[in-house]
């Protein structure tokens, strides 16, 4: 299989780096001479310097006979040029990441086909959903849908009083009915165990289950978790990710986005009506104490900043923010 990979950037190189450890003939395209370098350093793959807009730069990495093109660059533009052109050379797949939700929209005016793209991937979307989910499930510490959500894999943390304690899990299985779920990891002192029949659990055990969603609630309870009800939320960064999030939760719960930006914080308060806009440092803990932070139920930080989303959380956590 010949993959060609538009953008060496975050999601590019990581893409590449796991195609190359499953031995997969990879090209990728990159215009900025240092990230290209680094393509080089990091992965065995044939690396171009170019515009993966350019026809002739795809002509170049053999586009014709590719199985696959996976446009992963920033500029959503780009992408869909580089999928459009690829089609047009014969290439039978194309995937491309886009930024704006208006491309997946069902009426949107342009057809897939047309567009030249058969899977889109929106890296902020998928973000936003699973920060959703978690807050839903705000006593789980992972939550991922298979199926369009018939399936659930969940991530909990055993409490001292969970139900579940030291009782072999095969015995467990039959004392609540073979319930519809099975725990397939324990995570324990930084080790991971695969569970058989005989194994037991222990107070703080991290257990990751795949279950029925329906039945996620029952066994939180079992687990010892008492229902956390969030109402008041508040996200730090307003870009895309922070606005859908915010979006998704607005019209039931009370919505708070600290955005240092001035002229961002005034586009989504026209986006997001239901939602306060705070323009802001939200690593300032009088800013944040002043505005409420230590009485929400649940904080986000999903700036583009790692350094300010650890500093932020744990002025939260110093807050006793649930």
């Amino acid at each position: 299989m010949k993959i060609i990979i538009i953008g060496a950037g975050g999601i590019g190189s990581q893409l590449g780096q796991r195609l190359f450890r499953e031995r997969i003939d990879i090209t990728i395209i990159e215009s900025d001479p240092d990230r290209a370098q680094r393509a080089r350093e990091q992965v065995d793959a044939i690396v171009i310097e170019g515009h993966g807009s350019s026809a002739r730069i795809l002509d170049s990495a053999g586009v014709a006979d590719a199985d696959v093109l996976a446009a992963m660059t920033d500029i959503d533009e780009i992408n869909l040029i580089a999928c459009q052109l690829a089609k047009k050379a014969g290439c039978p797949t194309t995937i491309a990441r886009v930024r704006s939700p208006e491309y997946m929209l069902p009426d949107y005016p342009i057809p897939n086909d047309e567009i030249g793209v058969d899977h889109f991937i929106h890296p902020e979307m998928e973000t936003a959903q699973s920060v959703v989910r978690l807050i839903e499930q705000a006593n789980t510490t992972d939550i991922i849908e298979f199926e369009g959500g018939k399936i659930e894999l969940f991530g909990v943390r055993l409490e001292p009083d969970s139900a579940l304690l030291r009782t072999p899990l095969a015995e467990l299985v039959q004392r609540h009915g073979n319930p519809p779920m099975r725990l397939v990891a324990i995570n324990r002192n930084e080790t991971t165990i695969i569970p058989g029949g005989d194994d037991t659990l222990i107070p703080g055990d991290h257990v990751f289950g795949v279950c029925a969603p329906e039945y996620v609630p029952e066994f939180l309870e079992l687990a010892g978790k008492k229902d956390i009800r969030i109402d008041d939320v508040m996200i730090l960064g307003g870009g895309l990710i922070g606005q859908f999030v915010a979006q998704s939760l607005e019209k039931e719960k009370n919505v708070k986005i600290v955005e240092t930006s001035r002229s961002k914080s005034r586009e989504i308060a026209n986006i997001l009506p239901d939602t306060l806009i705070i323009e802001g440092d939200g690593t300032d803990i009088d800013l944040m104490a002043v505005e409420g932070l230590q009485d929400m139920d649940a904080f986000v930080a999903v700036t583009g900043d790692d350094e300010t989303n650890i500093i932020s959380t744990l002025i939260a956590r110093h807050l006793q923010v649930k």
